[in-house]
């Protein structure tokens, strides 16, 4: 049955990746010149087992960002959020907002050929 049953991983953090484009401003010598950006930001969802989640969204690699989740106290300099979660059935609800944050899927590790719980 726990096996079978969803459940969140929490030893270690969810990351989401997000790229996309944007338009550049034209420039007023070259009208034909439109510039895009290409931005790429990460969401770092770090969960605990008395119900406390830490939230980070930046544009930092993981490797200088992950060390920051460890510890319940967010560094709220930095930009780090915390909340409270729980889980109902196979949804994850943020309390604070009373919305949901990810759904717990099953998605398979293609480099390892094992499978890994929720990843958004």
């Amino acid at each position: 049955m726990y096996v079978s049953r969803p459940r969140l991983l929490l030893h270690g953090c969810y990351i989401s990746k997000t790229t996309y484009l944007r338009h550049g401003e034209n420039s007023f010598q070259d009208q034909f010149y439109r510039p895009w950006y290409l931005i790429e930001y990460y969401r770092y969802l770090r969960f605990f087992p008395e119900g406390v989640v830490l939230m980070w969204t930046t544009a930092e690699e993981p490797v200088a960002c992950v060390g920051h989740l460890r510890y319940r106290t967010p560094k709220t300099s930095m930009g780090i959020m915390a909340g409270h979660y729980r889980l109902m059935g196979d949804k994850v609800y943020d309390l604070d907002k009373n919305e949901m944050v990810i759904p717990l899927t099953r998605v398979i590790n293609r480099s390892a050929g094992t499978m890994k719980r929720g990843e958004s």
